[in-house]
């Protein structure tokens, strides 16, 4: 399955575009983990997270690849990111 979508910060790290709903954390909804918790009912079921969307634009993508250190920062922030909500 595939959690659409989360986003792309100004610091080009993945962020939640919908923090209310995405995240457990200010009294919010927590779907990313109960997204990610549907495998306990099913232990084969993957996970995936789509980064964009149609309102997020190319232009801080465009940015971000453009230069090896932006990258990293963006490819650490999903690697803490997938650890952090079990996505797999």
């Amino acid at each position: 399955m595939i959690y659409a979508f989360a986003g792309l910060g100004h610091d080009y790290k993945i962020r939640a575009l919908d923090p209310y709903n995405d995240l457990k954390e200010n009294y919010g909804k927590g779907a990313f983990l109960k997204f990610t918790s549907l495998k306990n009912l099913n232990k084969n079921l993957k996970t995936l997270i789509a980064i964009g969307g149609w309102n997020e634009g190319s232009i801080r993508y465009s940015n971000m690849v453009s230069r090896p250190e932006t990258r990293k920062i963006f490819v650490d922030s999903v690697v803490d990111f997938i650890d952090k909500y079990g996505i797999q």
